[in-house]
């Protein structure tokens, strides 16, 4: 943390004094939150303040974040001394800046772990560019850039050059240039106890373990999942099926298919509460699956 600082923040960290850091999480979803708390708790010399918003509303939180914050109850807390701020590529960082000019003076970090360039479509949104230009605008915010993967990187800058090519005029040149010098890819970090259970032998006597362990909405490809479990139930293949994962006000249909369908193959159906519980059933599973459409 120390030499990504100095060599790309111009900031120098002193042993003897703390960084103090700020951290702003504009769409707080568990996932985000477990990214937040493991920088936290993994860099514990840091003197870290955290200011989220809760992951709901998901139009209005992208565009309003800098609204709710700089003239809400948050706004002592902006204004504090800080040394670095780190965002997620959801929060307004322009208009932030705007309303809160200390902000602005910041080396600041943008952290993506996801873009509105490469997230897929429901077809249930308004027809807006808005989304993705202010994650552009944030981005021109950052003194650094990082990606959680390369596919998160790439589908960015080609998504920001594609948009901005069709804007009629004025149109400055190299931005996606500037964005590009400026990213590089880190990968979430993980602090997941090891499990000292030896792994099973796959096809033994015992049926298969599955784990789907992804949030519950359209993008994370249930319906994948669904044509998946008829596939393997069609083949013969003795499996059981722990699904767990977040859960929000709307949940797409087929996991109550799902759950219909194959409740002789299920073991758990629903959020693991606890840490503990979560962990318990990563080692419980054979294997791991992904259905989301931008993986």
């Amino acid at each position: 943390m120390s030499s990504l600082v100095n060599s790309n923040l111009s900031v120098i960290v002193s042993m003897e004094s703390k960084l103090k850091i700020l951290l702003l999480s504009a769409y707080h979803a568990d996932s985000h939150a477990v990214w937040a708390n493991t920088l936290i708790k993994g860099l514990p010399g840091y003197d870290w303040t955290l200011i989220s918003l809760p992951p709901r509303y998901f139009s209005w939180r992208v565009r309003g974040n800098s609204l709710s914050w700089a003239f809400g109850e948050q706004r002592a807390l902006l204004e504090q001394e800080y040394d670095l701020l780190i965002t997620t590529s959801m929060v307004d960082l322009s208009a932030l800046r705007g309303f809160c000019p200390s902000l602005a003076l910041l080396p600041t970090l943008v952290y993506f772990h996801e873009n509105q360039f490469g997230y897929p479509q429901s077809g249930r949104e308004f027809s807006s560019v808005e989304p993705q230009l202010l994650s552009i605008y944030t981005a021109l915010c950052g003194d650094r850039l990082l990606f959680n993967s390369e596919f998160n990187r790439t589908s960015f800058l080609q998504g920001a050059a594609a948009l901005l090519k069709k804007l009629p005029d004025q149109v400055p040149a190299g931005v996606v240039e500037r964005l590009s010098e400026r990213s590089s890819v880190l990968p979430v970090p993980l602090n997941l106890s090891q499990s000292h259970k030896p792994a099973r032998a796959l096809f033994s006597e015992h049926p298969v373990r599955l784990l789907w362990n992804a949030r519950w909405e359209f993008d994370k490809g249930p319906e994948r999942l669904l044509n998946l479990l008829d596939e393997l139930e069609t083949a013969g293949l003795d499996f059981e099926l722990s699904l767990l994962g977040q859960r929000f006000r709307k949940v797409p249909e087929a996991f109550y298919q799902i759950r219909d369908r194959y409740q002789h193959r299920l073991v758990q159906f629903g959020y693991a509460e606890s840490a503990k519980e979560y962990r318990k059933w990563l080692e419980w599973s054979d294997i791991v699956l992904s259905t989301a459409l931008h993986e």
